[in-house]
This record gives C-alpha cells, structure tokens and sequence, in this order.
C-alpha cells in the first residue's frame, strides 16, 4: 500500500477514537480521550501491517523461479489477535469495589473501537463512521435516557438506600456528609470494617417521602469526597436484604 492510502486511514483512526473518547473523558470514566485513540490507531495500524508485510513461507514447496508460489499472505492471522489483545486493555477497565462493579461500558467501547479501528485499517471509513456514530449515540444519548428514567422512577421510590465504600478515615466525613444533608430523613445505618483492607462499607436507609432527589447528583457529590471509593444510591424497599 502507498503511503497516500496508509495516511488518510491513519487520521480517520485517529479522529474516530477522539469522538469517543472525548465523551468517555467529559463522564470521568477510567479509560478516557488517549486511551480510545491509541486503541483505536493501534488496531487500524495493526491491521494495516498484517494487509501489507507480514506473510510467511512454504518452505517445503520446490522453488519455482517462474512463479513464487512458496509466499503465502495471510493478514487475517494479526488480525485476530486485536480481538484477544483488546481484552486485556478492557479488562483493566473494569473494576469492582465490593458489591459494585464499574467500567463494563468503558471495556466495551473499547472493544468496539478496536473494531472499527480494523474497519478504518481496511478502507471501510464509511462503515467506520456510521459505527462511530452509533456507538457515540448509544454511550451518549441512550445514557441519558437511562439515566432520567432511572432518576424517574428513584424518585417514586419511597426510601432511599446509599452504599459507600471508603477508606477507614474518611468514614466520620461521608457520613458526616450523609447526616448533614438527610438528617432528619435516616431510618438505619450499618457500618461494616475491614482491617486487613482498611476499607469501611457503610449503608444508610434514607426516607424520601416527599423529596424529590437527584441519585447521580448524590452519588457524583460522595464521589468527590476524599477517600471515597465508590457510592452507589438506589431505590430501597422493605422487603430487600440491608447488607
């Protein structure tokens, strides 16, 4: 391949992995605006490779010097390895603080940009783009629906259930945090503490008859707080297990 073909592949990699990831780094996700793009240039230049240079001989055929037939392309054999190799990156992706497990959306729009980084490596750019778009719209857009019906129907909830995980010293400050703002709304509180991590899990029931709370808002403000590790808010109902 000429570099003119190789070089406008490269850019469209580049400017595809930047779409995504600049939504993925404005969500503070773990894997934000560089790691997209080098995922997404890394699999177009791999595939780019394996199409022009790698090929391997037949060395037990007789050599023909009329027609080299000991020379056998096989560019899908690079190829398929972005599809295992993706998934180590992925893989730190995703985290899991106690009960709580973070990143899988981040993981998969990974995986997904590697693939389109594969369509770019190919010449697909149009097919490329359009997948660009709907994996922009799905991480985007489809979030935000998620997240007002997830707020709606928090909302009808009557009780409220906060999950923290922290470090042991900043326990007194998120709760703290909890009783300052839900004070007079707090049913029960379970604090449980492991030495050997040094880490506190804290649930608070909440009563939220008559208050309309915003969860995200919730969780993005523990979030914050220093030595907080994870807090997730939902909808709590009596017959649900506490722990």
């Amino acid at each position: 391949m000429d570099f003119q073909d190789i070089l406008p592949r490269i850019f469209i990699a580049f400017v595809l992995g930047a779409i995504i990831g600049l939504e993925r780094e404005f969500t503070q996700k773990s894997a934000g605006l560089r790691t997209h793009i080098l995922v997404t240039l890394g699999s177009t230049i791999f595939t780019l490779v394996s199409m022009s240079d790698f090929y391997y001989g037949l060395s037990h055929l007789p050599y023909d010097p009329t027609e080299d037939n000991r020379i056998v392309r096989d560019p899908s054999r690079v190829a398929a390895q972005i599809v295992t190799g993706i998934g180590f990156i992925g893989g730190g992706a995703v985290l899991r603080y106690g009960a709580t497990v973070r990143g899988l959306t981040t993981a998969a729009s990974l995986w997904t940009m590697a693939s389109i980084g594969m369509l770019v490596g190919i010449g697909q750019t149009r097919l490329a783009i359009i997948a660009t778009l709907l994996t922009f719209l799905v991480l985007f857009t489809i979030g935000k629906i998620e997240r007002h019906f997830f707020t709606k129907n928090i909302r009808s909830a009557n009780r409220l259930k906060i999950h923290i995980v922290s470090t042991a010293q900043a326990a007194n400050p998120s709760q703290s945090w909890i009783e300052d703002h839900f004070k007079d709304n707090m049913i029960e509180v379970r604090i449980h503490s492991d030495a050997e991590t040094d880490r506190m899990e804290m649930n608070f029931i909440l009563n939220t008859m008559g208050r309309k709370n915003d969860v995200n808002e919730i969780s993005r403000r523990l979030c914050r707080l220093p030595g907080v590790i994870s807090a997730t808010v939902k909808a709590y109902y009596e017959n649900e297990d506490f722990s």
